[in-house]
C-alpha cells in the first residue's frame, strides 16, 4: 500500500485496585483518564481530537466532567473538558470531550478513550450496537478502560453480549 500504517492501534487499561467489580466508580475513573490524557497530549496537537466516551448515562457524564475539571493534575496544565455539544459551539484547543456513546454517534476523533464499556446485555440496550459506536469513533488510538473482568470478555474469542 505505500505506507507501514497497519490500523489504529488498542490499548486496555486496568485497574488493580479495582477487581471484578462491574462499573468503574468515578474516582478510579477520573484518576486513570486524567493520567491517559496528560500522556496523550504530548502526541496530539490539539486536546480537542481526544474524546472520553462513556455508557448511556449523562449524569455519570455529567459527574465525571466535573471531577476531571477539579483534578488538580489538568488543572496544573490548563486542560479542560465538556461535552461534545458544548465543545462543537465552543471549540477550545486545549479541551477535550467527554459524553455518552450514543451522544457521540456520527462524531470522529482522532483518539477516543473508552471508558467502561458495554459488556454484558441488558433488556434495553444493544449491546453490539453501543460498542460498535464507541469504538469507532476512533480514527487512529483507542483506549479502552475496564475491569479485569470488562477486558476478558471484551477480548476474548465470543466477544461482548
Amino acid at each position: 500500500m505505500g505506507h507501514n500504517i497497519g490500523g489504529f492501534r488498542v490499548m486496555w487499561r486496568v485497574d488493580d485496585h479495582v477487581g471484578d467489580a462491574e462499573v468503574l466508580d468515578v474516582h478510579t475513573a477520573s484518576r486513570l483518564i486524567a493520567n491517559e490524557i496528560l500522556c496523550i497530549r504530548e502526541k496530539v496537537l490539539n486536546l480537542c481530537d481526544i474524546a472520553v466516551i462513556i455508557g448511556k448515562y449523562e449524569n455519570l457524564r455529567d459527574t465525571l466532567i466535573r471531577s476531571l475539571n477539579c483534578s488538580p493534575e489538568l488543572m496544573q496544565e490548563g486542560i479542560t473538558c465538556c461535552d461534545a455539544e458544548e465543545n462543537i459551539s465552543e471549540h477550545h484547543e486545549k479541551r477535550f470531550v467527554v459524553d455518552t456513546i450514543r451522544r457521540t454517534k456520527g462524531l470522529e476523533y482522532k483518539v477516543v478513550i473508552l471508558y467502561n464499556p458495554p459488556y454484558r446485555q441488558s433488556i434495553e440496550d444493544n449491546c453490539h450496537q453501543l460498542l460498535y459506536v464507541g469504538m469507532s469513533r476512533a480514527i487512529c488510538h483507542l483506549i479502552v478502560i475496564t475491569t479485569e473482568e470488562g477486558k476478558l470478555v471484551l477480548q476474548s474469542d465470543a466477544g461482548a453480549c
